[in-house]
């Protein structure tokens, strides 16, 4: 109901902001918990039931909160799986958390369980159910929400008078897909044991974040600088134990409060790297850059008077300066040590010096500053590249950009010409001669064709017949005829 409705019946109600970032954060704090137990602990994760095209809310909305421990092993130190079950709900029951605690030879099995209606004799006080089936087949009779389906599917499933997972395993198998789809018959085969739905356990929580606060405000760039060399050696130093380089590093800043409307401002800059780095003098330097461009911001945000005497509220701020700074680890990936070879370090070293100057660029200029092209699956060739940011993805594979002979100049979208061929009457003749740009070329040699057809989603009337051409002067062109409508084009220019 809304809260209207709940007014309208309880003038008194209590009610609270519903956060579902809190939620996973104390689900994750009880996972972490029963690590206790064993090893391997994992969050439910409901990749499939959900479908890509709803925001992140929605997802969290329709996911139910679940935990799942391994017990494989680890019985015996328990004194058996029954006594283990028990000490698991004894330790929700002393933390007040009501809970239903199911266990089955797979993951999706257990959670149908849980979904199962209480009886009377499982009913009980302290608010923890435990279900110990002794029947494989006890899933079956879980309704079909443990199936952990989409809330469509499973309103498809209840028109058609199915309400638990045996009548849907009692249905021909083969008429499920072509009606609801592969997710289905995958919830259905992880519930089975025939998909193996592996546990992803919790990483190691570590503390990616250092903080420092002053004793007053503090304006001056050095003794920023000095902070942000104390803060980063002791965040390397914890990414060093776990061989992690830095990708992506946060730092806040708080400005001093001015007034009592503005409350807590504070400046964030993001020093993103191309490659994991635990280098202290490259992430000063763009920290240095970040800064310089951090004022610039704050300067063009200030409001200047007209006529009035008074300082800009960026002077004020800048006057006032900064109350405290944070470090925090966005993003790290593994950065083992490696053994150079001989002769060797001279290449690392241009290596290094080339991402840093291209960091140091993207942190001034933005992500896209620079643009490198990317090999892509495709026969179309203008669809055979996409741009990324220079520095951030694998480098081209130099097999695949000699498989075939492509000129490097693509014109976009391809020049029409005028194109004599030999036979003249056959329209699938082999080029003499084209007009291009004013200037007629002849055709001293020709190879080809090459056929390229369209892709099949964007029609079919889109079929390209390729000639690599080389005129009287010593120029290489790429032309193509359009099967269909046997118009030609220039495509390209061979350097």
């Amino acid at each position: 109901m809304t809260l209207a409705q709940a007014y309208a019946l309880s003038a008194n109600v209590e009610h609270e902001p519903w956060r579902p970032d809190l939620d996973q954060k104390a689900l994750e704090a009880l996972a972490r918990y029963l690590v206790r137990f064993t090893p391997t602990v994992a969050l439910l994760t409901n990749d499939i039931a959900e479908p890509p095209g709803k925001s992140a809310p929605e997802r969290i909305e329709n996911q139910t909160l679940a935990v799942y421990l391994d017990l494989s092993g680890c019985e015996h130190l328990f004194g058996g799986l029954a006594s283990m079950v028990r000490r698991i709900a004894e330790s929700l029951h002393s933390l007040r958390i009501p809970a239903t605690l199911a266990v089955a030879a797979t993951p999706g099995a257990a959670f149908a369980l849980t979904c199962m209606p209480p009886t009377k004799t499982q009913k009980t006080s302290t608010g923890v159910r435990t279900l110990i089936p002794k029947s494989p087949d006890a899933a079956s009779a879980a309704p079909l929400l443990g199936l952990r389906l989409p809330q469509d599917m499973l309103e498809s499933l209840h028109h058609l008078g199915l309400e638990t997972i045996g009548q849907l395993q009692s249905l021909p198998r083969k008429t499920l897909p072509s009606r609801f789809g592969s997710a289905l018959m995958i919830r259905l085969d992880q519930l089975s044991g025939q998909i193996p739905e592996p546990l992803i356990p919790l990483r190691g929580s570590v503390k990616l974040e250092e903080r420092f606060d002053f004793d007053g405000s503090v304006a001056d760039p050095q003794a920023l600088e000095l902070v942000f060399s104390d803060l980063l050696a002791k965040l390397l130093l914890g990414l060093e134990r776990k061989a992690h380089g830095i990708r992506e590093l946060v730092i806040r800043l708080d400005l001093a409060e001015m007034d009592k409307q503005d409350t807590k401002p504070h400046s964030l800059l993001t020093l993103s790297v191309s490659r994991p780095s635990r280098d202290t003098r490259a992430l000063l330097g763009l920290y240095r850059c970040a800064y310089d461009q951090l004022l610039l911001d704050l300067q063009s945000q200030g409001t200047r008077p007209k006529r009035s005497k008074a300082r800009s509220q960026f002077s004020l701020n800048f006057d006032a300066g900064f109350t405290s700074m944070t470090l925090s680890v966005i993003k790290s990936q593994p950065l083992p040590h490696q053994q150079l070879r001989v002769n060797e370090s001279d290449k690392v070293v241009r290596q290094q010096a080339w991402q840093n100057t291209l960091d140091l660029i993207r942190t001034r200029l933005g992500e896209s500053a620079i643009q490198q092209a990317r090999l892509e699956e495709s026969y179309l060739p203008e669809k055979a590249y996409k741009l990324m940011p220079a520095g951030l993805g694998e480098p081209a594979n130099a097999e695949a950009m000699s498989a075939t002979n492509r000129p490097l100049h693509l014109h976009s979208p391809p020049e029409e010409v005028k194109v004599m061929v030999a036979p003249s009457h056959d329209a699938d003749g082999i080029p003499l001669s084209f007009s291009y740009q004013g200037e007629l070329h002849r055709v001293q040699h020709a190879a080809g064709p090459e056929r390229i057809a369209g892709q099949w989603w964007e029609g079919h009337q889109k079929t390209r017949d390729y000639f690599d051409v080389a005129d009287n002067q010593g120029s290489r062109y790429w032309l193509f005829r359009v099967q269909e409508t046997g118009k030609w084009y220039v495509h390209g220019e061979f350097e």
